[in-house]
Order: structure tokens, then C-alpha cells, then sequence
């Protein structure tokens, strides 16, 4: 397995304990690999799993962009950490995409509440050596801050929630560059440390002087005073001595001893194996029997039904799994070889041999398992046996789902992967939606599938289907979601001849106007036979009627309408503000620009001259960038006033034309000047004319940038450190006149615009923070150039 690509390649290497090998692969490296079974492509991030035996190549999950960790639970769930995301620590749900996978259209987040830093690697503590408190703690490298830190992992729902504990070792010292944690065989946790003062990714010059080029260390983190555990003599142990070490509380001993196993080969190791197995009583033995069953691809149907069985839950979900993988497998007897060269035949079905029927019917049950995450396990594997039976076995758990986000995904992707089965038994008349609760399956199945799949079956399934006055059903939403051209016709028919009550209209309005944006349909006729909803409708439907008349972008005879509701001083407000963001929306057409500038003039009350000239400033700055200007004279807060400039800085040019303006308008008042500098620069790319015409107003005194030599930043950095109050900085950093927190967030709180800033003071050089305030143009992150 190999790649040309230069720039990144598989982080991570990791054995599983299926026996397969897990590979993660970074956002920047597109594969292509060939194998036995066909050509398997990953284009994204992501993580894939081999089996050497079979040469079978399976993308597991989809997205991130470094997943420089994974990790299995004491269950075989998978932990991921991104080493350039901030979402903490990741739940791998089989076929799930994750943050930065191009073609999702929809991904699952992670198990970590908030922001959190780049994240470099992830161990599970499993071992003796460490206190019980310490056992099943999650270990992860945050390379930017100099630390090791731990979390806590707790159930939730079908997924977990994870909780940042004590960090495991932390210092002050900006060379500990912590990339790598993992279990030694005497039980303590190593540390590779990268040892560099400067991390790279644009933040420091490459060719900066202070970077290490040399040195390197790995640490060893042990319980104080307490030795560390007998190293386990795997490579000549005998097959029963493997087996046993299978059941170790050492994870090193456990996870080694698998791959042992493994390269003895099923010849070997099978007729011990079922000697082995018998002994075992307890459930959590059995599954690591189970394991070792699947990892030699040796048939153990008798022992996989029982742990299907078992009392505890997260057992289940793991035998189900199991159950799930197996139906990827090969069906048919394949030729194994040992380590020795010896050729014997079993069955590649992981440890299972039920039919496909059997499994099904067994799947079918383990939907509405007590546990969340074996329900979930079992919606999933139901994806791998594609019938109309599995689809609707899918849809059974829409009812179950309540706040649960992990259950509502694994329904999703499953009745995704089902598609075509679903659509059969659909349109055939197999799958009838005759109760509620069928009727609330097909509506989550028709929003969770691709409107260009489901697009006829809608239309099938509606050509029988009264729309009731009420909008009973979810007939009106599956019309905006996935209706064609007669079922958006039929749709506005009715709500234009008064066919739906006041609850169920705003609906119909609201479908109607997601299909114009998102699916460009719009039902056939003029526009103005809504005009009646703009007048006499109540005002949820008056505002929706509005908001679709700018989604269709053509109004027609209903634009005179429009205009005459927005220069009404009794037109409600929120059908005003609706009105003028039609209008917008509508564009910078003659009949735009003419019928607003009435609206504009002075004799207009306040509220609809103000949103007249702020809708066309953000239409045609070039021409009414003064009107806008005029309305902030008026201002009498920074807060008005930065509303007033964010509203008309939108428009692509806007910020070149006002600085024209702004200059010949010594009567801004400081405050207005003020707020307009800090919405050009919310852009990330300031107009410098506009900047320093705003600057004069506002009596700032800019620094110029050719004073800020190399040496004046390591001054100013000095004189920082030696006499800064991080109390004071805080203060500072929350004023909410300088908008700090709308951009940047300190772990997890705030804004999402600019980069996380949790660990940014341990990573980066005091002369480069002096620069990157002073001059923030002058060494952009990656990722956040917009």
C-alpha cells in the first residue's frame, strides 16, 4: 500500500481487534488502491480497514482532516482525535463522515462539547500499572500548548460525552512538543516528543532560525514508586499462553497477543481455540474470543448467537458489529495459509455463518434493544443485507430516536444506504404509510434521502393523496423536500385558494419557497395570485408569503404590493423587515432601485427610510453608499451604527466605494467611524482606503507598519511579558466594543470566524503574537484566509 503524494500521507497504523489493520489517512492524500475484491478510493480524510488474509480494503469513516489518533475501547468502539481540528475526541460510527468530508451532506459530530485544540494521538489507559481511577482514561497530545491531557468518557444515548480532566504533564518549556502517547510493555505511557520551539503551517518562517532541526526525546510517564508490570514473552509462547494473555487487563499484552495469533495462522491456533472458548464464562472473555474468531476468520456462529445474547449491552453492540462486518466478508471457503506455509480452508465470514435471512431476523429484534447502542449497531449492520426487509426494520426506529443525535444519524445513513429498497417496496404498495407512525418514517426517510432519488416516488405515492385544510401529515413538507413540477403546482394551487388554515399555510409557503432556493422549482402562473395572502392573511403566512416572493425573484404583479406594505407605517415590523430582505434578495433591478428611493427620501418616517437606504447602499453602493452614510450620522451608539455597517459592508466592492464617501464626510460621529472600522475588518481583508479615512474620524492613531521593524516587535514582545497583566489582558479581550469574541474562542466559547486560541500563547513566539496584533495581514493561518 503506497502513495506518491509528498505533503501527507497515513498518520496512524493500527492494529484492530478484529486482526485488521487500520489505516487513517489525511485530507490532503487521494487514494486509489487496487485490490482482489475491486478498486477502493478514499479522496478525503478518513479512516480504512484491511484484512491481510482476504486483501479486502473497506473505507470505515469519512472526513477530518489529520486524524493522527485511533484507539479501541475495552468494546471495540473507535476513539479519533484530529491533529488539525478543534473538535476534541471523535466516536467512530461505521460509514459516518465526520467534519471536512467534501461530499456529506450530512456529518456526525464529535463526543467533546465546545472547541478544543489540535489533538496528536489517543491512548486508552488499560493497565495495572496505573491507579483505578485511571483506567479507561483517555490520553491525547496537545502539541501547541506543551501538554499531555486526559478526558474522562461517559455514555450518552447511543454515544458518549467526554469530559477534559487533569492534565498528565505539562510545562512551561516551549520545546516539548508532545505528537505521540502509547502503552509500553511494562505498563507505563511513552511519549514521543517532537522537541521544537517552532511548530510549522505558516505560523513561523521556515527558514525562522530558532527551529530544531536535531533533537528528539521520548519520555516515560510510571506511577510513582511502583514498578512496572512483567514484560509478557509473546513471540515464542504457546498458543494456550497467547490465548490467556487475550484476557489480560494489559492492553499492551492483549492487543500483542492478537497479532501473534494472527501470524501463527487458523491452522495453528483453531484447534485450540475451540478448546479455549469452552472454558470461558464470563461475557467480557467471551468477546475477546469472539474477536480472535473473526481476526482468523474462523465460523463461531454458536458463540457469536450467545454474545447477541449477552446481559450487558455494550457486549451486544459489540457481537452486533461483528454480525455487521461479517456480511462484507467473502461468502464462499477461501484457502489460508500459516505462518509455516501450511494451506488449510475456512470460512471468511469473521466469526459468523448465519444466512442472510437469519441475520436479518436477528438484526430485526436488536432494533428495539433496550440499549441505545446496540440499536444503533443494528440499524447500521441492517445496510449490510440490502432488502426491502431492512429498510423497513431501518424506518422502525424513527419512533425511538427522541433527542438521541447518534440513534437519528445511524437512521439516516442507513435509510440512505437502503435507498433503492426502500423506493421499491414504496411505489410497489409493499411498504404502506397507513398510521402516524408510518407516516413520521416516511417523512424522516424522504428528508433524509437525495431529492433527485426520491423525487418520483413522491410523486407516486401524492398522486392519491387529499392535502388536507389542516396540512395533516407530511405530505406538504416531502412536496418541498422532494416534489417535482406538478407536485409544487398542485402545492401552491392550493395554498393560493385559501386551502390550508392559518398553521398549515405559512407551511405550504415556507416548502414552496425551499424549493426555489435549494432545487430551483417554482410552480408555473404569475405570482400576483398571492397578493390576496400579503393583505388580509394573518402575519406568520404574510411574512413567509413575502419571503417566497423573493425566492422566486421574479414577483411579477405582486411587486406593486410589495412596495406599497413597505411604505406603510402600519405594515407589522417583522413583515417589513421580511419585505426588505425580499427586496434585496430580489437584486439591484430597475424596479428594486426605483421604487426604494421614495422610501429613502427625508419625509419617510425613520424605520422605512432607514431600511430603505440600507437596502440600497447593499445593493448599489456606488450610488447610494451616502444615503447609508446619512443614516449613520444618525446613530446615537456603536452598537446601532456597527448593525447599520455590517448590513451594507455584505455586498462584494461595497467597502472601495464607501471609502470615497466616508472621506468627503467630515460629520460622522467618532463612534459611527469606529464601528464601521471594526466591520471592515471582521472581513478579514480590510479596504486600507476605507480603514484610514475611518481611522482620521475616529481619532485613533494608527502605528505604522514601517516602524514595526523585527527588532521593535521583540521590544514590544519583551516589554509585554516583563509588564503584562493576563487579568487585565482578559478584560481587554471580552470588551465588547472590540468584538474579539465574535471571532475567536478560548476553549470552545465564542466565535468560530478566526482560529481557537486555547493553546496559542504555548505555541507561537511572543514577537510573532506582537506581529500577528499589530499586523494581522502579515502571516495568515492556513484555513482562514476568508
Amino acid at each position: 500500500f503506497g502513495t506518491e503524494d509528498t505533503h501527507h500521507n497515513l498518520h496512524t497504523l493500527r492494529w484492530g481487534p478484529d486482526g485488521r489493520l487500520w489505516m487513517n489517512q489525511s485530507i490532503y492524500t487521494r487514494s486509489e488502491v487496487e485490490t482482489p475484491h475491486g478498486v477502493v478510493r478514499l479522496r478525503s480524510g478518513g479512516i480504512m480497514r484491511f484484512e491481510p488474509a482476504t486483501q479486502k480494503l473497506e473505507v470505515i469513516f469519512k472526513g477530518w482532516v489529520n486524524a493522527w489518533g485511533h484507539q479501541f475501547d475495552d468494546y471495540g468502539q473507535s476513539f479519533v482525535t484530529d491533529g488539525a481540528g478543534g473538535g476534541g475526541i471523535n466516536w467512530g460510527l461505521p460509514s459516518a463522515m465526520y467534519q471536512t468530508y467534501a461530499r456529506a451532506r450530512r456529518i456526525l459530530p464529535s463526543v467533546s462539547p465546545g472547541g478544543y485544540p489540535k489533538f496528536a494521538s489517543i491512548e486508552i489507559i488499560r493497565s495495572e500499572h496505573f491507579p483505578a481511577d485511571w483506567q479507561g482514561r483517555v490520553i491525547t497530545c496537545d502539541f501547541r500548548a506543551n501538554r499531555v491531557t486526559s478526558f474522562s468518557v461517559t455514555e450518552q444515548g447511543a454515544g458518549y460525552l467526554t469530559k477534559q480532566e487533569a492534565d498528565v504533564c505539562r510545562t512551561s518549556n516551549n520545546t516539548f512538543r508532545p505528537i505521540d502517547v502509547k502503552l509500553g510493555p511494562d505498563g507505563a505511557l511513552y511519549i514521543a516528543d517532537w522537541s521544537n520551539p517552532i511548530i510549522n503551517h505558516g505560523e513561523v518562517d521556515f527558514r525562522d532560525p530558532r527551529r530544531d532541526r536535531e533533537h528528539g526525546r521520548i519520555w516515560r510517564v510510571s506511577v510513582k514508586d511502583k514498578a512496572g508490570v512483567k514484560k509478557p514473552a509473546l513471540v515464542n509462547a504457546s498458543v494456550p499462553t497467547l490465548l490467556h494473555e487475550l484476557l489480560s487487563p494489559n492492553h499492551f499484552n492483549s492487543s500483542q497477543a492478537t497479532r501473534v495469533l494472527v501470524e501463527k495462522g487458523a491452522a495453528t491456533v483453531a484447534p485450540e481455540l475451540k478448546t479455549w472458548t469452552a472454558t470461558l464464562k464470563d461475557e467480557k472473555q467471551l468477546l475477546a474470543a469472539l474477536w480472535i474468531h473473526q481476526a482468523l476468520n474462523v465460523a463461531a456462529p454458536e458463540l457469536l448467537n450467545q454474545l447477541l445474547e449477552a446481559k450487558d449491552g455494550r457486549i451486544r453492540a459489540a457481537a452486533v458489529r461483528a454480525l455487521g462486518h461479517s456480511a462484507a466478508m467473502p461468502a464462499k471457503p477461501v484457502l489460508l495459509a500459516d505462518a509455516n506455509g501450511t494451506v488449510s480452508t475456512f470460512l471468511a465470514d469473521g466469526g459468523a455463518s448465519l444466512s442472510e435471512s437469519d441475520a436479518v431476523a436477528r438484526l430485526g429484534k436488536l432494533v428495539a434493544d433496550p440499549h441505545p447502542r446496540v440499536r444503533v449497531e443494528a440499524i447500521r449492520a441492517l445496510a449490510k443485507f440490502p432488502s426491502a426487509k431492512s429498510a423497513a426494520l431501518v424506518l422502525s426506529a424513527v419512533d425511538d430516536i427522541g433527542t438521541d443525535k447518534f440513534l437519528d444519524y445511524a437512521v439516516w445513513l442507513s435509510i440512505n444506504d437502503l435507498a433503492p429498497q426502500f423506493l421499491a417496496m414504496l411505489e410497489s404498495g409493499a411498504w404502506v404509510p397507513d398510521s402516524l407512525a408510518k407516516q413520521r418514517q416516511l417523512e424522516f426517510a424522504m428528508r433524509a434521502l437525495d431529492p433527485a432519488i426520491a423525487a418520483s416516488s413522491v410523486a407516486k405515492i401524492l398522486a392519491s393523496k387529499t392535502l388536507t385544510k389542516d396540512g395533516a401529515g407530511p405530505w406538504i413538507e416531502l412536496i418541498g423536500a422532494a416534489g417535482g413540477p406538478p407536485e409544487i403546482n398542485r402545492l401552491w394551487e392550493q395554498t393560493v385558494t385559501n386551502g390550508f388554515d392559518d398553521k398549515a399555510a405559512p407551511r405550504a409557503l415556507n416548502a414552496l419557497a425551499s424549493a426555489a432556493r435549494l432545487r430551483g422549482l417554482k410552480p408555473a402562473g404569475d405570482a400576483s395570485r398571492g397578493v390576496r395572502m400579503l393583505a388580509d392573511a394573518a402575519v406568520p403566512t404574510r411574512v413567509a408569503m413575502v419571503d417566497l416572493l423573493g425566492a422566486w425573484k421574479n414577483p411579477g404583479a405582486a411587486f406593486a404590493e410589495m412596495v406599497k406594505f413597505a411604505g406603510d407605517e402600519k405594515t407589522p415590523a417583522e413583515v417589513r423587515t421580511a419585505l426588505f430582505a425580499a427586496f434585496r434578495e430580489l437584486g439591484a433591478i430597475p424596479p428594486v432601485l426605483g421604487a426604494l428611493q421614495p422610501l429613502a427620501a427625508k419625509t419617510s418616517p425613520a424605520p422605512i427610510r432607514r431600511a430603505a437606504a440600507i437596502t440600497l447602499a447593499s445593493l448599489q453602493p456606488a450610488k447610494f453608499a451616502g444615503l447609508a452614510l446619512d443614516e449613520l450620522a444618525d446613530t446615537k451608539t456603536e452598537a446601532d451604527a456597527l448593525d447599520l455597517w455590517r448590513s451594507v459592508l455584505g455586498t462584494k466592492g461595497a467597502a472601495k466605494q464607501f471609502a470615497d464617501k466616508v472621506a468627503s464626510k467630515p460629520n460622522l460621529p467618532p463612534h459611527a467611524a469606529s464601528a464601521g472600522l471594526r466591520a471592515t475588518r471582521e472581513g478579514g481583508l480590510p479596504d486600507a482606503a476605507l480603514v484610514a479615512a475611518l481611522t482620521k474620524i475616529s481619532n485613533i492613531t494608527a502605528l505604522s507598519p514601517d516602524k514595526l521593524t523585527p527588532q521593535k516587535l521583540r521590544e514590544l514582545g519583551d516589554f509585554a511579558v516583563k509588564n503584562g497583566d493576563p487579568a487585565r489582558g482578559e478584560l481587554v479581550y471580552r470588551r465588547a466594543e472590540l468584538g474579539c469574541v465574535l471571532c475567536h474562542s478560548i476553549g470552545g466559547v465564542g466565535g468560530k470566524v478566526g482560529p481557537d486560541m486555547t493553546s496559542l500563547g504555548a505555541s507561537a513566539p511572543v514577537d510573532y503574537l506582537v506581529e500577528s496584533v499589530l499586523l494581522p495581514n502579515a502571516k495568515i493561518k492556513e484555513g482562514f484566509h476568508s
